[in-house]
């Protein structure tokens, strides 16, 4: 949570929500592999997933870049199809870490390989990668002078 509390002040954002693709906590891409199979499952998380996109300003995308395996890969592949419908739908901007949906945990790692010597805020700022910057100024997601 502070990683995002960080980026949540470098864009000037309001709140930072967290919206999980995935509704049941696991270690490991691995666990969910192994209870993500059905689609049921992956439906619940959309309701609160809906919630926080109709709600935002911009979505991050830090999902992780390790896709689940078996049957469980279709689902998750679909929820992000989903999920980035629904911000499409809403002209909600996106951004992702390195141009990936990094998970958070691994922003430090991407910073400091892709900006050795820059301090973290600023790495962190510089790796950014938006989906659309004039429907983030127009939404008031990021100043026109960024």
């Amino acid at each position: 949570m502070a990683r995002l509390e960080k980026l949540r002040r470098i864009l000037g954002a309001k709140k930072v929500e967290i919206a999980n693709v995935f509704p049941i906590p696991t270690f490991q891409t691995r666990g969910i592999s192994d209870v993500g199979a059905t689609a049921e499952v992956w439906q619940t998380s959309r309701l609160r997933m809906q919630q926080a996109i109709d709600g935002a300003s911009i979505v991050l995308w830090g999902y992780g870049v390790d896709a689940p395996a078996g049957a469980a890969r279709d689902q998750f592949r679909g929820q992000i199809r989903w999920a980035t419908g629904q911000c499409e739908i809403a002209k909600i901007p996106t951004v992702t870490v390195g141009g990936r949906p990094l998970h958070p945990t691994r922003w430090q790692r991407h910073t400091a390989k892709t900006f050795p010597g820059v301090q973290f805020d600023e790495a962190l700022l510089r790796s950014l990668q938006f989906s659309d910057r004039r429907l983030m100024i127009h939404r008031g997601a990021l100043d026109s002078s960024t």
